[in-house]
């Protein structure tokens, strides 16, 4: 039976595995933005997920410190939803700060800022 449960088991996996989406980028050959669209302007946000705000200059991260040093880095930021990841990167990106009409929940921390 434990046989049969680790075969069952490892099968799960693999088939899982397989089903994964492709990430790769794809480059499509001879493939150019419209004059129009090259001339407008465009950022690059690099949100990093549990990366506290003084782990490059602690760890010299000498990427990250030459992109803040020719660019622009956030002094801090508050979180609209603090216990998850995708909102906060998704408000940042969107410029929006989520309504109580949404059918999220609200934490004490929201309800104390008034967002």
């Amino acid at each position: 039976m434990r046989k049969l449960l680790f075969v069952l088991f490892c099968l799960a996996i693999c088939i899982t595995a397989l089903v994964q989406p492709d990430t790769i980028q794809k480059i499509v050959p001879g493939r150019l933005n419209s004059l129009e669209q090259q001339q407008k302007p465009y950022v690059i946000m690099i949100s990093a997920d549990g990366f506290r705000y003084d782990y490059a200059e602690k760890h010299h991260a000498a990427t990250l410190l030459s992109l803040s040093k020719s660019g622009v880095r956030a002094a801090s930021m508050i979180p609209s939803y603090p216990s998850l990841t995708f909102p906060n990167h998704y408000s940042l990106v969107q410029i929006t700060i989520r309504s109580r009409s949404e059918n999220e929940e609200h934490s004490g921390y929201q309800d104390a800022l008034h967002i």
